[in-house]
């Protein structure tokens, strides 16, 4: 394989996704989370997120992207979000995201198809695969109403948004930026291969949100003690 170019940080980003806001059982996030063995006993029970995102640019080029971050953990500088299972669509993304940022990224293939929804309801079928022999990791249909409220990131203390990666012995604290469009959504049907990604049929979802226009700034990190 030819060697991978190097994007280092900072990067902009700009697209559409969609934010899962869930909560649910401690046991169950411990069991299906993906939650390294060395971070379950740091584990404090809080709201959980996914996001399903389709990067139509960016400072590495276009990608689709399927993340799950089960919470907070304790961190040396305090409780910090931290994503313990992610997916993109580009190997420009995943070697960068490792190195850049600590994040556990790995390779999988997106398929993102708008469908005609009623009135003033739009929908769209996103299906998620390995690579190599397609697996099935995720299969979701959305849908979500054409207007929305602008909102950003900028009003939010920086420790409220700063994400917290253990990677190779390093421990990097980013604290991305965002600005968006945010519609409220529906996750209308959805099926995951669980020994890939967490099952979100089995969280409880408290709201879906579609982001469009979305404008991201991924920083340097912050190196900390591990």
């Amino acid at each position: 394989m030819s060697e991978i170019e190097k994007f280092p940080a900072p990067w902009s980003l700009q697209g559409y996704g969609y934010i899962f806001m869930f909560k649910a059982e401690p046991e169950w996030l411990l069991e299906h989370g993906f939650i390294d063995a060395g971070m379950l006993e740091h584990y404090v029970p809080s709201v959980g997120s996914a996001m399903l995102v389709n990067y139509e640019s960016s400072t590495a080029g276009p990608y689709g992207e399927l993340l799950f971050i089960p919470g907070k953990f304790k961190f040396p500088s305090g409780e910090r979000y931290s994503i313990s299972k992610i997916y993109v669509s580009s190997m420009q993304s995943v070697v960068n995201g490792q190195d850049n940022w600590g994040i556990p990224k790995e390779l999988a293939d997106f398929t993102f198809e708008k469908q005609a929804g009623v009135g003033s309801t739009r929908q769209e079928h996103i299906r998620i695969t390995l690579p190599e022999g397609g697996e099935g990791i995720a299969d979701m249909t959305l849908s979500h109403k054409s207007w929305g409220v602008p909102v950003t990131t900028a009003l939010l203390p920086e420790k409220f948004r700063t994400v917290a990666q253990h990677w190779q012995d390093q421990l990097f604290y980013t604290a991305p930026s965002a600005r968006s469009k945010l519609q409220f959504a529906k996750l209308e049907q959805a099926e995951f291969n669980q020994s890939l990604f967490p099952d979100l049929n089995g969280v409880n979802i408290l709201a879906v949100f579609k982001a469009e226009a979305m404008k991201m700034q991924f920083p340097l990190p912050q190196m900390g003690a591990n």
